[in-house]
């Protein structure tokens, strides 16, 4: 099938028959569609999203180490949709159940938040730890995504006393 330069074709690529764990495949699949094309480029390429339908089920742990009252981390078995995560995650001081602020900062598949009790409201750059002896309750939704859009299914709770 030769293109022509006046006509637009789509092309559509069935992204379940292509093994993307080889580590030359990404390359192969673009080279042999520049080869299709006869060397004429592409307008749009949209859509290419990988899914990997034999992902684990998401798994994850609320951990806390003693006398920190400056962290908490979550850590997880997928890669996790960042954004999703995010949106899930609350810290509530148990007593006055009033909702903390904290910074989310990710190492792949680790979840570390950097709590401020003041919620931002403060113009310093300190944050204020959590209170020791204070319960707080961590808590993540189970509706909580992946990178390949599976949820965990069960909401994580773990109460934490810095």
């Amino acid at each position: 099938n030769n293109l022509s330069t006046n006509e637009n074709e789509l092309i559509k690529i069935q992204l379940d028959k292509i093994d993307f764990n080889g580590s030359s495949n990404q390359y192969n699949l673009m080279n042999d569609l520049d080869d299709y094309m006869s060397n004429k480029s592409a307008k749009d390429i949209s859509g290419l999203n990988v899914v990997n339908i034999n992902a684990p089920t998401p798994t994850a742990q609320i951990k806390h180490e003693d006398n920190d009252n400056i962290s908490v981390r979550i850590e997880f078995n997928n890669k996790m949709n960042y954004s999703d995560v995010e949106s899930k995650v609350s810290i509530i001081d148990n007593s006055s159940n009033s909702g903390v602020g904290f910074m989310p900062i990710w190492n792949n598949k680790t979840l570390h938040l950097v709590v401020d009790t003041d919620n931002g409201t403060s113009s310093t750059v300190e944050s204020n730890p959590l209170t020791s002896g204070t319960t707080y309750k961590v808590s993540l939704l189970g509706t909580a995504k992946d990178s390949d859009g599976n949820t965990l299914g069960s909401d994580l709770v773990k109460y934490i006393t810095p």
